[in-house]
This record gives C-alpha cells, structure tokens and sequence, in this order.
C-alpha cells in the first residue's frame, strides 16, 4: 500500500538514525503497536521473482467503530540474488469522511532512513472494487512528494472463486536525481477470500528521466487472515 521508497535499489546501506529520528521512531513504533494490538485483517504474502525473494505483512484496523479512523501498518523484507537485502516499514493514521476522502499522516522507514509525511488519501470499496490513494508532503524536505495508488478489481467467477487483477504504483518526486517509481502488477485468482496466488510484474524507474529499469517477474501466494 502502500509507497515503497527505492525499495529495490537499496544495496547494502549501513543503518543509521538521522539527528530528528528519536520522534519519528517512536510515532512509527506507536503506529504499529496500536495496529498490531487492535483487530482488523491481516494478509501474509511470500513472493519469489526474476530478481528477488520478499515476503509482505499488511496489518488494516480502524480505532473506532464507525471506521473513521483507519490505521495501516506494512511490512516488507526482500532478499536479492545479488546477497543484498532491503527492509521498508510503512505506518499510517488517517481521520476519512464519508466520501472516502481523509487526512493522513505516514511514517515510513526504508534501509535509508526514517521520514514523515503528511497529506490526503481517497479510500473507496465495492464488491469486486477497492481503490487506496495518497497524495503526501514529507514533514522535513520541501521538495519530496511521495505518492501511492492501489487498484484492484476481483470479479467472482463461481462459488468462492474470483478473479485478482491489481495494481500498485508509488512514485517519489523531488525534481532532482532521486526520482523514483516502483508499479508492480498480480494477476491470479481470490479463493474463498483466504488465499490469492498469481504472477507479478515489478518495473522499477528512477532519476530525472524516470529511465526504466530491469523488470521482475515472478510468482506470489498470499493468505487472509
């Protein structure tokens, strides 16, 4: 859901905590406890591709019961055949109307660093459709924009049985040579909303030109909780 900054072109980055990072660890630890605390759903993925292994955990809840607001917490790890490694945690808390439109505010850690961002999300279900938007301003950069959108239509085919068409785009934007976009696409199968499993298409761009890199195809099987 969620954005994933440079998520594949992290290789081998020491771990360091920049000078304002006390806050943004403890906002992003206070998201995902209470995430993790509350019930909602949860959804475990392993993906295996052309370039990389990861697995994906994605906690959803909401702190009140009229669902206005809504907290997102998502978890990745890859594992690339070059023996390199890439870690992203995205925490989220947003107060939506009922128009589906809200408020958000992200904390993201990446193998790089940590950051905050503030900005609006568009929110929007039906049966075969869900639909998550956010259009963010990190706090501490005047210039980065980090933006996400989630598509997925799962027309039902039979009893149990849908189909999982779905795409995700995240793009960071700060006019300069650490643009970057990452669009994965999944094409499979919804089984009794327990299982999904499929192939995945990642196409990763990057710098001033946006130049397109390698594409990673592989495979995913992911489990509803």
């Amino acid at each position: 859901m969620a954005g994933e900054d440079c998520i594949s072109d992290i290789k081998d980055i020491p771990f360091y905590l920049p000078q304002n990072s006390m806050l943004h660890t403890g906002s992003t630890v206070l998201l995902l406890f209470i995430s993790l605390c509350c019930v909602g759903q949860t959804t475990y993925e392993v993906n295996a591709g052309s370039a990389r292994t990861g697995i994906d955990v994605v906690h959803s809840t909401s702190l009140d019961s009229l669902k206005r607001w809504p907290v997102l917490s998502r978890n990745l790890a890859s594992g690339f055949y070059d023996k390199t490694t890439s870690l992203y945690s995205f925490n989220s808390v947003a107060y939506a109307f009922k128009n589906g439109i809200g408020i958000v505010s992200n904390n993201i850690y990446n193998s790089q660093r940590f950051y905050s961002a503030l900005g609006l999300q568009y929110t929007y279900s039906s049966r075969d459709w869900f639909i998550y938007i956010y259009l963010t301003k990190e706090i501490s950069r005047n210039n980065f924009h980090d933006h996400f959108v989630f598509i997925a239509w799962q027309p039902s085919i039979s009893k149990g049985v849908r189909l999982l068409f779905q795409n995700e785009l995240n793009f960071t934007m700060n006019g300069s040579q650490n643009n970057f976009t990452l669009e994965r696409f999944k094409f499979g199968v919804n089984l009794r909303n327990h299982w999904q499993t499929g192939v995945l298409l990642e196409i990763t761009s990057e710098k001033e030109d946006f130049q397109i890199n390698h594409p990673n195809i592989g495979v995913f099987i992911k489990k509803l909780i």
